[in-house]
Parts: C-alpha cells; structure tokens; sequence
C-alpha cells in the first residue's frame, strides 16, 4: 500500500471513529463514505475489444477490510466478442491521468 493510501484509511478509519462517537451520542447524520467507494467513484473505467464490441457498465462495488485491502470492481456488458483477441482497458482518474492496459487473448469462446 502507498503512502497516500495509508493516509487515506488512517483519515477514514478516524472519521469513522468520530462518526461512531456521535452517533452513540445522538447526532443524525451520515457515516463517512467508505475509502474503497471514494476510490471507485474517482475512476472511470473503459473496455474494449478489437472487434468493435460496444460494452455498457452494468455495475460497480467496491470494499476493503483490516484498513490494508482495498479493491474496486466493474462489470460490463455483454461478453466479449468470440471473434475478439484482444481487451483494452483504461482507467481514467478524476485529475484526468489515464492508464491503458491490451490483454491479449488465445482462444476462448462465449457462453
């Protein structure tokens, strides 16, 4: 885990903390959103395959536990092509930097 992530859980673990004391004194109020979903929000994540395979996000969850782990995950559709041999995918982050990463595939088929 970087730095910044550490500073990260170490301030959502503290919101949480002090969220938890006013809550248990009576205050209404929301609980601070989890560092996994700020994360998964801040990113934009894009797939595409070198047939022409036009995906929609269809979901996203995120989550983390023990302060150490932290992932976020997105589900696309539909399948990728049988045709296809390859998957690009590019996360774009919230400051605009982006990364792009092609999988190339073997052989694989749809079900």
């Amino acid at each position: 885990m970087t730095d910044d992530a550490r500073t990260a859980v170490s301030a959502f673990e503290s919101a949480s903390a002090e969220w938890m004391r006013r809550h248990r004194a009576g205050v209404d109020e929301q609980p601070p959103m989890p560092i996994g979903e700020r994360l998964a929000e801040a990113l934009t994540v894009r797939v595409a395959d070198n047939a022409g395979t036009a995906f929609r996000l269809v979901g996203r969850s995120s989550g983390g536990g023990g302060g150490a782990e932290l992932y976020c995950e997105w589900a696309f559709v539909p399948a990728m092509a049988a045709e296809a041999s390859s998957l690009t995918i590019t996360v774009v982050a919230a400051d605009g930097s982006s990364t792009t990463h092609t999988v190339e595939m073997g052989a694989h088929s749809t079900p």
